[in-house]
């Protein structure tokens, strides 16, 4: 079983049900995130077709292949000739690409979604993560601090 179903003597009832909303959000946050990032990453690809296609690249050069070898062979004359090698290059066009876009997009606002409701439901841990903390002094820090209570001491 998970430990979320056994959680530590030393969380309240409120703090047990302060992390489960913190869980959930982050979980719905990277959801939404994703079915946000799904079309985002179609739309992508598609709008990159059309600047293509209103850049004067031909269809059948966005599809790639060994006839775009040696594009910038040729000296680049303007930005737009530097942007229709590029994206004649690139062949932006293909199923595969199709699919890199739109699950690129998907994971890429995903993490965006579950990182962004964690940061934003941060504030009801903090209480969480101080009564659970341990103390986990070092060697040369309890070295230390012995050091500075003497010196308190032989100053009374």
């Amino acid at each position: 079983m998970s430990k979320a179903f056994y959680p530590p003597d030393t969380m309240s009832p409120t703090d047990i049900r302060n992390v489960a909303d913190v869980r959930r959000s982050i979980w719905t946050g990277g959801f939404t995130g994703l079915a946000f990032g799904l079309p985002c990453g179609f739309i992508a690809h598609r709008g990159l077709f059309f600047v293509g296609k209103s850049m004067g690249v031909a269809v059948k050069d966005m599809r790639g292949g060994a006839e775009n070898a040696g594009l910038f062979d040729e000296p680049v004359t303007s930005v737009k000739d530097f942007v229709r090698r590029s994206i004649r290059a690139a062949a932006p066009l293909s199923k595969n690409h199709r699919m890199m876009f739109v699950f690129g997009g998907g994971a890429l606002m995903s993490y965006v979604g579950a990182s962004a409701a964690g940061k934003n439901n941060r504030y009801k841990m903090e209480d969480v993560y101080e009564r659970g903390k341990l103390d986990t002094l070092k060697l040369y820090e309890k070295m230390n601090e012995e050091k500075k209570e003497a010196a308190k001491q032989d100053l009374k």
